[in-house]
């Protein structure tokens, strides 16, 4: 009985709006790649933290006083005298570090399993684009004025700069990060099947060649470049980028509504 009537019931829905076919289409039925692993469940989790933010947050703000004077005696009193509002505001602020960790894992599992590629790039310039216009914040700077005397430039505090240091640093920094070496990992792995051992040394040395170039020209031109390079300014680089991976990806999108149109 109680199935006749759900299925008379979704009957009607689907006559009016394809409710079944919605769902099938894109959850039931969606096709589900043959390697799933544990690397997949970090784009459902951050849409998880995701919802859990804006539900949270949305509750805070009928509570949160955003002025000097209150904003304190507001968190107290959440944490105190509100049924709950400890957990809601420990689960807000826990969500807000756990929303990045999976973002970046969902971001490294496309990486690895090439998401970017043909017919998924479309999803992936689109989720850049949303990466670097909205998500992606900038740290301010402490101002530091730079002193130049004959044609060296010290510090206030009368120390020269070191660019041989500068390099060195940077260049460790570059070529021993832990996602530099997981994503050279995953390009040996790839290339080990198609090229010889003697080919990948060829390559390996060429984009190590090409990258101790870049770090010696951004050390010669960080300080003419840093000088114009404001909070501001590499805030707007962002956006631009953001607003450009989202172009591509729309463009992308309105070329394959014309292909299915047309045909």
């Amino acid at each position: 009985m109680k199935n006749k009537l759900f299925s008379n019931l979704m009957s009607w829905v689907d006559a009016r709006f394809p409710a079944t076919e919605t769902y099938e289409y894109h959850m039931s039925k969606y096709y589900a790649p043959k390697n799933f692993n544990f690397w997949y469940f970090f784009g459902v989790l951050s849409m998880v933290v995701l919802v859990n933010q804006l539900v949270t947050g949305f509750w805070l703000t009928m509570i949160y006083t955003p002025t000097g004077d209150g904003a304190f005696d507001s968190i107290e009193y959440i944490m105190r005298d509100v049924d709950y509002g400890w957990l809601l505001r420990y689960m807000h602020s826990t969500g807000a570090s756990a929303f990045f960790v999976v973002v970046y894992l969902h971001m490294f599992r496309g990486l690895l399993y090439g998401s970017y590629q043909k017919p998924r790039e479309l999803v992936w310039l689109i989720g850049m684009g949303i990466y670097f216009g909205f998500i992606k914040k900038i740290e301010p700077r402490r101002s530091q004025e730079m002193i130049e005397i004959a044609g060296d430039e010290i510090t206030p505090t009368g120390k020269r700069t070191n660019y041989f240091a500068i390099f060195t640093s940077g260049f460790l920094l570059n070529t021993l990060s832990p996602v530099v070496i997981a994503f050279w990992v995953v390009i040996a792995v790839s290339l080990a099947a198609e090229y010889s051992f003697t080919h990948r040394i060829v390559i390996f040395s060429t984009c190590l060649g090409i990258n101790f170039l870049a770090d010696i020209g951004k050390v010669l031109g960080a300080g003419s470049l840093g000088k114009k390079l404001s909070d501001k300014n590499i805030l707007r680089i962002n956006r631009i980028s953001g607003f450009l991976y989202l172009l591509f990806g729309f463009a992308i999108l309105s070329g394959i509504i014309y292909t299915l149109l047309k045909y």
